[in-house]
This record gives structure tokens, C-alpha cells and sequence, in this order.
């Protein structure tokens, strides 16, 4: 399999992120808005959230990471928020999500 990796590049690939989210963990994920494709794509957007999504040779999306703020210090990004499809886990799909 082959991957690329972008940032999320709109409200339709965040849906797909939406739905790789319910798919890997359910209903229990404790980020609300990662279900949410519009409240994603917003977060995008003001800055708030830097998705890194990988899609495979078709274009669906197989995985997700992001840099996103949760220290007093707004320049402090963590990375986190990782999921990946089933059919990318004997992959490097996380390494290369954290790679770009």
C-alpha cells in the first residue's frame, strides 16, 4: 500500500476522518468534535488543530494525527490524536503522519 500524507484538505476528507474516528474507536473517543467533520474543518482552520491525513491509493483516508495545543503556552503544540485504519497498521502510516 501506498500512502500520501497532507494536511486536511477540506469538509469532505474530514468527514472521511470523521467516519476513520468512529470506526477505530467507536463512540468512546473522548475529542467530541473529531465526529463532528464541520467542527474539525473549523478547528483546521482558525489554527487550533493541524491534521495530517493518510489516504492510500484511492484516496480514502487510513489515518489521522494532529498538532494541537493544550499548554498556557499557545506557541506549544503537542502531537497526538492518532488513528489508523485496519488495512494501514502493518504500515508506517503513524510514522510517516508524524513525519511531516
Amino acid at each position: 500500500m501506498s500512502l500520501r500524507v497532507t494536511t486536511l484538505q477540506g469538509l469532505e476528507q474530514a468527514e472521511k476522518v470523521s467516519r476513520l474516528f468512529a470506526e477505530v474507536h467507536g463512540e468512546g473517543y473522548p475529542v467530541e468534535f473529531y465526529y463532528q467533520p464541520q467542527q474539525l474543518w473549523d478547528s483546521n482552520q482558525a489554527g487550533h488543530t493541524i491534521s495530517a491525513v493518510a489516504t492510500d491509493d484511492e484516496g480514502a483516508v487510513v489515518g489521522h494525527c494532529a498538532l494541537f495545543g493544550s499548554a498556557p503556552n499557545p506557541r506549544l503544540l503537542k502531537t497526538g490524536r492518532g488513528s489508523a485504519d485496519s488495512s494501514a497498521r502493518r504500515t508506517d502510516c503513524l510514522g510517516l503522519l508524524t513525519d511531516e
